[in-house]
């Protein structure tokens, strides 16, 4: 296979493992670039995310939930009501084990499709080669300008995209000791007991600084988790 012929198909079997293309025209849009059938097929196999002749994918993907989220499995759950043809195969690996076995996986070329990484270690990955460059098909999605700064550029890599923030950590909560004691709130220690300290304190109509009875801390260059497919190449 030429240089010339690598990077279209690359995008092609992004296409294959999203649904968006199956594997019949998989095929056809492969054998118009020059590439034979077989080799074609090897690249399917071997690429990333099982495809079938009915059209169906599997897509594999590492995290280290553990336990997972609700919110989390709900988002896996409810992926192939939009995309029926779509299926997610979830891995969980503990955190200390995940880099380990990341390394170790691109070593003998056998990563999933979607990895859940703190992102701290998204650059490194990215600078050695195990991650894809997903630049082009997220420019097309369109909706990186939805992020934030922080999450947004911890998933990048000399300027190119090998991922999409996951969440980010809210590493500390600051408040004003004075307006909570005024108010007779006592300091909240869960999200529920946030929203009604917060309604208690709410000032009607003052929105400057001197109002604000709590601060959160964020640290988005270190503290979001971050997605991206793997290259299998």
């Amino acid at each position: 296979m030429t240089h010339k012929q690598q990077e279209p198909w690359k995008d092609l079997l992004t296409e294959v493992r999203t649904g968006r293309v199956n594997r019949r025209a998989f095929l056809e849009k492969t054998a118009a670039l020059g590439i034979s059938t077989s080799a074609a097929m090897t690249l399917l196999a071997a690429c990333g995310g099982s495809a079938t002749s009915s059209g169906s994918v599997t897509l594999s993907i590492w995290d280290y939930s553990n336990p997972p989220g609700a919110g989390y499995l709900k988002l896996l759950a409810d992926y192939p009501k939009v995309k029926p043809n779509v299926k997610i195969e979830r891995t969980a690996i503990p955190f200390a084990d995940l880099k380990q076995k990341i390394i170790q996986g691109a070593a003998a070329r056998q990563l999933p499709d979607i990895l859940i990484i703190d992102n701290p270690d998204h650059q490194a990955f990215s600078s050695m080669g195990i991650l894809a460059d997903l630049t082009s098909q997220i420019s097309s999605w369109g909706q990186g300008k939805d992020y934030l700064t922080g999450p947004w550029t911890s998933t990048t890599w000399k300027n190119k995209n090998y991922g999409i923030p996951n969440n980010s950590n809210c590493l500390a909560l600051y408040y004003n000791a004075d307006m909570l004691k005024k108010a007779g709130v006592n300091p909240p220690t869960n999200w529920d007991e946030l929203h009604e300290a917060a309604k208690k304190l709410t000032t009607k109509g003052c929105m400057d600084s001197r109002c604000r009875s709590f601060k959160v801390k964020r640290e988005p260059s270190s503290s979001c988790h971050s997605s991206g497919r793997q290259e299998r190449t």
